[in-house]
Protein backbone atom coordinates (compact mmCIF):
# COMPACT_ATOMS: atom_id res chain seq x y z
CA UNK A 1 0.00 0.00 0.00
CA UNK A 2 2.66 2.30 0.75
CA UNK A 3 3.90 2.06 -2.58
CA UNK A 4 0.40 3.30 -3.78
CA UNK A 5 0.81 6.42 -2.09
CA UNK A 6 4.32 7.22 -2.95
CA UNK A 7 3.35 6.88 -6.76
CA UNK A 8 0.50 9.05 -5.87
CA UNK A 9 2.75 11.32 -4.14
CA UNK A 10 5.23 11.54 -7.24
CA UNK A 11 1.91 12.32 -9.55
CA UNK A 12 0.91 15.04 -7.16
CA UNK A 13 4.47 16.25 -8.02
CA UNK A 14 5.04 15.70 -11.58
CA UNK A 15 1.42 17.19 -12.84
CA UNK A 16 2.05 20.18 -14.34
CA UNK A 17 0.35 22.17 -11.82
CA UNK A 18 1.74 21.10 -8.59
CA UNK A 19 -1.03 21.08 -5.49
CA UNK A 20 -0.22 20.65 -1.98
CA UNK A 21 -3.40 18.18 -1.77
CA UNK A 22 -1.89 16.48 -4.62
CA UNK A 23 1.14 15.52 -1.72
CA UNK A 24 -0.72 15.63 1.37
CA UNK A 25 -3.28 13.32 1.24
CA UNK A 26 -0.99 10.56 0.14
CA UNK A 27 1.41 12.04 3.06
CA UNK A 28 -1.48 11.17 5.62
CA UNK A 29 -2.31 7.63 4.25
CA UNK A 30 1.43 7.05 4.75
CA UNK A 31 1.53 8.34 8.17
CA UNK A 32 -1.35 6.27 9.38
CA UNK A 33 -0.20 3.36 7.54
CA UNK A 34 3.19 3.25 9.23
CA UNK A 35 1.64 3.14 12.57
CA UNK A 36 -0.55 0.07 11.26
CA UNK A 37 2.32 -2.01 9.84
CA UNK A 38 4.98 -1.78 12.14
CA UNK A 39 6.65 1.36 10.60
CA UNK A 40 6.54 3.53 13.05
CA UNK A 41 9.29 5.56 11.58
CA UNK A 42 7.44 5.90 8.35
CA UNK A 43 4.33 7.74 10.56
CA UNK A 44 7.32 10.08 11.84
CA UNK A 45 8.55 10.93 8.78
CA UNK A 46 5.09 11.37 7.40
CA UNK A 47 3.89 13.32 10.39
CA UNK A 48 6.84 16.14 9.49
CA UNK A 49 5.92 16.14 6.03
CA UNK A 50 2.61 16.82 6.61
CA UNK A 51 3.89 19.70 9.11
CA UNK A 52 5.80 20.99 6.16
CA UNK A 53 2.96 20.46 3.75
CA UNK A 54 0.57 22.58 5.80
CA UNK A 55 2.42 26.09 6.09
CA UNK A 56 3.53 26.27 2.65
CA UNK A 57 1.77 29.00 0.66
CA UNK A 58 3.04 27.84 -3.00
CA UNK A 59 5.13 24.86 -3.74
CA UNK A 60 7.97 26.40 -5.21
CA UNK A 61 10.77 24.63 -6.89
CA UNK A 62 12.87 24.25 -3.28
CA UNK A 63 9.82 23.08 -1.42
CA UNK A 64 9.61 20.13 -4.06
CA UNK A 65 12.77 19.60 -3.42
CA UNK A 66 12.10 18.84 -0.04
CA UNK A 67 9.16 16.80 -0.68
CA UNK A 68 11.08 14.56 -2.86
CA UNK A 69 13.78 14.19 -0.20
CA UNK A 70 10.83 13.29 2.21
CA UNK A 71 9.41 10.79 -0.42
CA UNK A 72 13.23 8.73 -0.93
CA UNK A 73 13.68 8.95 2.70
CA UNK A 74 10.48 6.67 3.15
CA UNK A 75 10.98 4.48 0.27
CA UNK A 76 14.44 3.86 1.77
CA UNK A 77 12.75 2.97 5.33
CA UNK A 78 10.35 0.79 3.38
CA UNK A 79 12.63 -0.83 0.92
CA UNK A 80 15.27 -1.70 3.87
CA UNK A 81 12.28 -2.48 6.03
CA UNK A 82 13.35 -0.88 8.23
CA UNK A 83 10.74 -1.73 11.62
CA UNK A 84 10.07 0.37 14.64
CA UNK A 85 11.63 3.99 14.97
CA UNK A 86 14.96 2.89 13.56
CA UNK A 87 17.14 3.85 16.72
CA UNK A 88 20.02 6.30 16.15
CA UNK A 89 19.60 6.39 12.63
CA UNK A 90 15.77 6.65 12.22
CA UNK A 91 16.23 9.65 14.54
CA UNK A 92 19.48 11.18 12.34
CA UNK A 93 17.02 11.17 9.49
CA UNK A 94 14.25 12.89 11.18
CA UNK A 95 16.04 15.49 12.15
CA UNK A 96 17.47 15.55 8.80
CA UNK A 97 14.51 16.42 7.39
CA UNK A 98 13.42 18.84 10.05
CA UNK A 99 16.43 20.76 9.74
CA UNK A 100 16.01 21.24 5.95
CA UNK A 101 12.35 22.62 6.31
CA UNK A 102 14.16 24.78 9.18
CA UNK A 103 16.72 26.00 6.44
CA UNK A 104 13.92 26.49 3.72
CA UNK A 105 11.63 28.75 5.98
CA UNK A 106 14.74 30.79 7.01
CA UNK A 107 15.95 31.39 3.12
CA UNK A 108 11.82 31.60 2.28
CA UNK A 109 10.03 33.11 5.07
CA UNK A 110 7.16 34.76 2.76
CA UNK A 111 6.11 31.16 1.67
CA UNK A 112 5.27 30.36 5.03
CA UNK A 113 1.61 30.22 5.76
CA UNK A 114 0.65 33.03 8.47
CA UNK A 115 4.18 35.16 7.39
CA UNK A 116 3.64 38.72 8.19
Amino acid sequence: MAELYLSSMMRGIEDGEILIVGMFYPAMQLKAGGAMCAYPLVTRIADKLIQFLEVIVEPDKKAIEIVLAFHTTIRVVLTGRVTGFGGKHGDELVQALEGACLRYFEHYPENRAGHG
